[in-house]
């Protein structure tokens, strides 16, 4: 028996019997379905494949592979072959690559490999030498390479994966570096789906419309000359594959024979996914998704390996971005599990700052909200163009990081800010119904004590020693120990608003423009949320949704009346939620929103106050596609690691001047980019 058939026989199932046992303690805490969306599932998966229904945040591995291939000589990339040693050397001399960044975001420690660099690379520290030859051969002219070499990157892939599990990761991020490897991957896509070379080929390195078509010609010549066997992943591989893609299908198998979990990124690694559940099918249960790339053939591979993406963030970059995003929704989810399951006697409170709705209502006029309307304050296009160009000259494709990009620049523009600091001060705001019984318990205490210190009585004045959570008596625990969770994982301050339900609108208005005011004038990131009480039949998202849009999810009303459309015991709640919203960006914050509550509201509201546009981040379905409907800011606190993930993007990459990396010679960043 071969070591790959020894492997492939260790690979059993993940446990489902643990999933099981994880779920009932969810549906514990959370019994409607739909509440934690795709977390749920994430948080399942992982503990099946690791088998423990109490499971760690997961020590995590992230794994670049490099190599080269011979195809690149047709010319299908933007970049020349040198790029790939060049990027190799970057993630280990000067660490200033997507992969250094973003395995910091991640907390997750980097190893690089040499599985076929077409150079001597013993002068790079750090770096691993697998190398089986200098690059492949080209696939246009025959095979890749022999199938003992196909087996070699496979078997080198389960036993450096095989090493991970001995030295305690139960979480694999592989990656790779290899220019022309997006049409290896093209290739092995098209044979594997079953799709044509149009529909599996992209831009890759973003290059032009005339190098696509010839890319597009390469992919069928290579497939047309080699023919490779869809039912044999080694000899797909083989005919036209690549070393560092072998290696990465032998870390998928490698690590399914010892029950850890591989976080794909996106259209390379699918590709090698491909290869590795062609072998050995029961692999799948252990991969898990992580964001639907912009590269044309990416959904292909992903509907065919049977996984929905958690993001839509248009990355086409293949260095973990987007795994070491979904590796931090996994640590949010254990986090939020641990926090339900773990005994406390203390309040989920006790860390947030509380305010009561004052019970006397302010006198509110149009003059307020037409102050706010008529001396919005633009974004600085200035730092917005300088923060684009340090992106641009990064050492990685021109526009390659899709989303992230864009919210960079979108901060430099609210916080006229060239370069935005990592460590930017964040606020996760929640406005809550007020216990009145509570509230009056509490005042009436607060004049007793007040009055005994008139009266210097000599009595001693006994305080609680933890009072948070006071006013909180209408919302449930679960819900509470929830955003508790979240907002310690995105290390956000966490500020709860508790509104009266006897007061008239425009006093909840009042009230969340005070508060955000109050908070953004030292805090540029802006977390918005609502809480329904626990006793309510309905979610406020369900009220709204029902009440303010139609059958397709589209606004119903003018926003000038929306208003009047709202459940009455819930125009407070909505009142004040636009008052903050309008406050916050007046003070130049960026403003990050939670569950469907917040985004219909924000959507009104920004048609009453299309300046404020600029200043919001809608999170959910725009970035993350989770389908959470519960509140508490678990969505606006992921938006929140979000935007640090684009921080670390922003912060610890460097240029290419700064690297040495070749810059493009083809598409739009041969325009832009320069050493």
């Amino acid at each position: 028996m071969t070591f790959l058939e020894e492997t492939i026989r260790r690979i059993a199932p993940p446990d489902q019997h643990i999933s099981a046992e994880v779920e009932k303690r969810l549906s514990q805490s959370f019994p409607k379905a739909g509440t934690l969306g795709a977390l749920r599932d994430l948080l399942l998966q992982y503990a099946s494949i690791i088998g423990n229904a109490a499971p760690e945040l997961p020590k995590k591995c992230t794994i670049i592979c490099c190599a080269d291939h011979g195809v690149a000589e047709t010319g299908v990339s933007a970049y020349p072959p040198k790029t790939t040693v060049e990027m190799t050397a970057n993630y280990l001399i000067s660490r200033g690559g997507t992969a250094n960044a973003f395995s910091n975001f991640a907390g997750s420690d980097l190893l690089v490999i040499d599985m076929g660099i077409a150079a001597d690379t013993g002068d790079i520290p750090g770096l691993v030498d697998r190398k089986i030859a200098y690059g492949t051969q080209n696939c246009t002219k025959g095979p890749a390479m022999t199938r003992e070499q196909a087996l070699q990157s496979i078997e080198t892939g389960i036993r450096i994966a095989a090493a991970c599990a001995e030295n305690g990761y139960t979480c694999i991020l592989p990656g790779e570096m290899g220019i022309a490897n997006t049409t290896s991957s093209a290739a092995i896509c098209s044979v594997l789906c079953n799709i044509s070379a149009e529909q599996a080929t992209g831009r890759g390195t973003n290059i032009s419309d005339e190098r696509l078509q010839h890319k597009i010609s390469v992919v069928k010549q290579a497939i047309e000359i080699n023919a490779p066997d869809p039912t044999d992943g080694v000899d797909v591989l083989a005919k036209v594959g690549g070393f560092e893609l072998g290696c990465i299908a032998g870390l998928i198998l490698g690590a399914a024979a010892h029950h850890a979990a591989v976080i794909l990124d996106g259209f390379n690694t699918g590709a090698a996914a491909l290869i590795a559940t062609t072998i050995a099918p029961e692999s799948r249960g252990y991969l898990i998704g992580s964001h639907l790339a912009a590269e044309e053939g990416h959904q292909a591979v992903l509907k065919r390996l049977g996984i929905d993406p958690y993001m839509h963030l248009q990355l086409r970059l293949g260095e973990a971005a987007g795994s070491s995003l979904a590796a931090n929704l996994l640590d949010a989810v254990i986090r939020l599990y641990q926090t339900l399951t773990t005994e406390s006697d203390k309040s989920p409170l006790a860390l947030f700052e509380e305010e009561v709705m004052d019970g006397i209502a302010p006198k509110v006029t149009d003059k307020t909200f037409n102050f706010y309307l008529n001396t919005m304050p633009a974004l600085s296009r200035s730092f917005m163009e300088k923060c684009q160009t340090r992106i641009d000259h990064l050492a990685k494709p021109l526009y390659s990081l899709g989303s992230l990009e864009q919210i960079m620049v979108q901060l430099a523009g609210v916080l006229d800010e060239e370069r935005p600091r990592q460590n930017t001060p964040r606020v996760m705001l929640c406005f809550a119904p007020a216990d009145l019984e509570a509230v009056a318990a509490a005042e009436a205490r607060e004049k007793e004590e007040e009055e005994r210190l008139m009266n210097r009585t000599g009595d001693t004045i006994e305080l609680s020693e933890d009072i948070s959570g006071l006013y909180a008596g209408l919302l449930s625990e679960s819900d509470l120990r929830a955003m508790q969770s979240f907002v310690i994982h995105a290390d956000v301050e966490g500020f709860m608003a508790y509104l009266r339900d006897n007061l008239p609108p425009t006093a909840a208005f009042n009230f969340g423009r005070m508060i955000a005011e109050d908070i953004t004038f030292t805090t540029p990131l802006l977390a918005v949320t609502c809480m329904t009480p626990k006793e309510a039949p309905l979610s406020i998202s369900e009220e709204l949704q029902a009440a303010l849009l139609d059958e397709n999810g589209n606004l119903k009303y003018a926003a000038e009346d929306f208003l009047s459309h709202v459940p009455k015991h819930l125009q407070g709640m909505v009142s004040a939620l636009m008052g903050a919203l309008i406050a916050g960006s007046h003070n130049s914050s960026l403003i990050v929103l939670d569950n469907p509550a917040t985004e219909i509201i924000a959507r009104y509201t920004e048609q009453l106050c299309p300046a404020i546009r600029p200043y919001i981040l809608h999170t959910q379905p725009t970035l993350l596609q989770l389908g959470m409907t519960m509140d508490g800011g678990g969505v606006a606190c992921l938006g929140i690691s979000i935007i640090d993930a684009a921080l670390h993007m922003l912060n610890d990459m460097k240029t290419f001047e700064e690297t040495s990396v070749s810059i493009a010679a083809d598409g739009p960043g041969a325009k832009k980019q320069q050493l």
